[in-house]
């Protein structure tokens, strides 16, 4: 091998360390990737409605979740504002009475309430409603 030659062939050395030197800095130095979470990646906080009544779940702004029937009662209405301290105003679900569906049922919603939750039932005989809300 000659002069030359040894020259090269240390140059592709040193130049193939750099790259890789530089390859392994620009993966290592990259920020951290951000994933995309709820607000509360705790969980879903829950009220258990069985009368008719107008019921604040949440007296600030907040997400409703879901509603889950667990017994329908006899004619029995619902409806859900967005409003901290009273069933009326902006609906959510609801702009005039919903009978309640059947047994089991779930209605989702992943809904933003600006302002609080309110839901507000109404019938001859009440059931129970489960609101999931954060």
């Amino acid at each position: 091998m000659t002069k030359q030659e040894t020259i090269l062939q240390y140059t592709k050395v040193v130049l193939l360390t750099a790259i890789l030197a530089f390859a392994l800095w620009s993966v290592g130095s990259r920020p951290p990737i951000a994933h995309a979470q709820m607000a509360n990646p705790g969980g879903f906080s829950y009220a258990k409605i069985t009368t008719n009544a107008s019921t604040i779940v949440k007296s600030a702004n907040g997400q409703l979740h879901s509603v889950i029937v667990s017994s329908p009662g006899t004619t029995w209405t619902m409806q859900i504002f967005d409003n901290a301290s009273a069933c009326s105003g902006t609906a959510i679900f609801g702009a005039t009475a919903v009978t309640v569906p059947a047994v089991a049922t779930s209605l989702q919603f992943d809904v933003q309430a600006n302002n609080g939750i309110c839901v507000l039932t109404a019938g001859t005989t009440p059931g129970e409603l489960t609101v999931a809300y954060r």
